[in-house]
């Protein structure tokens, strides 16, 4: 009994805690996004491929500003290995596949051994491609039919 009301409590507050989710700040992407991930504190990367298949990968910070851009020589599915606040780390070719590291002072790292390709361990692979959520908030995408582009939102819990 004493559960039962304890439940039903919950969920008489469970629409005040829905509406509490707040947009912090949005993104326009005038392509289409395939992939993102947070960094963790606000702030995330994601790839947009534009219709002539161009890659662009983009670090925004946790104000939603471009923090680090570049586009992309290869053409992945998942170029995005791993960002936190302090680092991102994605694959790219130049010309053969290698890992780009960017710190947070834009600092770029080349993980390159000439005439060979370097690979992401396989566990990363099978690590989820997308990961829209930190303990502060989420991210969501706002698509509107038969207009080109996608809108990131941040929102705060």
């Amino acid at each position: 009994m004493k559960k039962t009301k304890i439940f039903l409590i919950a969920l008489l507050f469970l629409p005040t805690a829905l509406y509490a989710m707040t947009a912090q700040w949005n993104y326009f992407c005038t392509n289409e996004i395939i992939q993102v991930k947070s960094d963790g504190g606000g702030g995330c990367v994601f790839v947009e491929r534009d219709t002539n298949d161009v890659q662009t990968l983009t670090w925004l910070d946790k104000k939603g500003a471009v923090f680090y851009r570049t586009v992309l020589v290869t053409n992945m599915t998942s170029p995005i290995v791993f960002c936190t606040k302090k680092q991102l780390a994605y694959r790219d070719a130049t010309p053969l596949s290698t890992i780009i590291i960017i710190d947070n002072k834009k600092k770029k790292t080349v993980m390159e051994v000439p005439g060979k390709n370097v690979q992401v361990p396989f566990f990363n692979m099978i690590l989820p491609r997308n990961v829209t959520t930190d303990r502060k908030g989420f991210f969501g995408f706002r698509i509107i039919p038969n207009e080109k582009g996608q809108t990131i939102i941040r929102y705060k819990n």
